[in-house]
C-alpha cells in the first residue's frame, strides 16, 4: 500500500445533513414535499431568481424569489436544466445504486485499505472504508426488470 493513495467515501446522508444545517444557520426556511417546476432567471444582477414549486402531490403552486440560488439535487436537477450556461447533456442510466452502512463491528474482517467489489453478473456490491472503521456498501443494480430496484 502506498500511503499517498487512498479512497474517500462521502456519506450522502451526512452531506445532506450538513447542507441543511448550514442553510438553516444562514436563515433559510427548509420546506419538504415541494417540487421545483419552473425557474425564471433574472434579467440582470440586481433582480432575484424566481422559482415556482408545486406543493405536495397536487397542483397548488408557490412562487418565491431569491438572490443567489444553489442547487444540490443532482444531475436531474430542474435548476440545472434552467441555466443556459449549463449546456450539458445527461443520459439516464439503465442502472442505479443504493448505499448501505456496514457498521464497524460487522466489517472487522474487511481490509480497511482495500476497495472491495463483489461482482454478480450484471450487478455488484462495492465496499469503501470509512474513517470510523465502518464501510459504505454500494449496490449497483438495474432500475427495471426481474432483479432490479423496481
Amino acid at each position: 500500500k502506498n500511503d499517498n493513495e487512498y479512497n474517500i467515501s462521502l456519506s450522502r446522508s451526512k452531506l445532506n445533513d450538513f447542507l441543511l444545517g448550514e442553510a438553516e444557520r444562514a436563515g433559510a426556511s427548509i420546506k419538504f414535499g415541494h417540487r421545483l417546476v419552473n425557474v425564471k432567471l433574472p434579467a440582470d444582477s440586481e433582480s432575484p431568481t424566481q422559482l415556482e414549486f408545486t406543493m405536495g402531490g397536487g397542483g397548488t403552486c408557490l412562487t418565491a424569489c431569491f438572490g443567489p440560488v444553489i442547487g444540490s439535487d443532482g444531475a436531474g436537477s430542474a435548476l440545472r436544466r434552467a441555466v443556459p450556461a449549463f449546456e450539458a447533456s445527461s443520459d439516464i442510466l439503465a442502472a442505479g445504486y443504493k448505499e448501505v452502512l456496514l457498521p464497524a463491528h460487522c466489517s472487522q474482517t474487511l481490509d480497511q485499505f482495500g476497495l472491495h467489489i463483489w461482482p454478480r453478473g450484471d450487478h455488484f456490491l462495492m465496499g469503501l472504508a470509512n474513517k470510523d472503521g465502518s464501510f459504505t456498501g454500494t449496490l449497483y443494480l438495474a432500475n427495471e426488470g426481474d432483479l432490479s430496484f423496481s
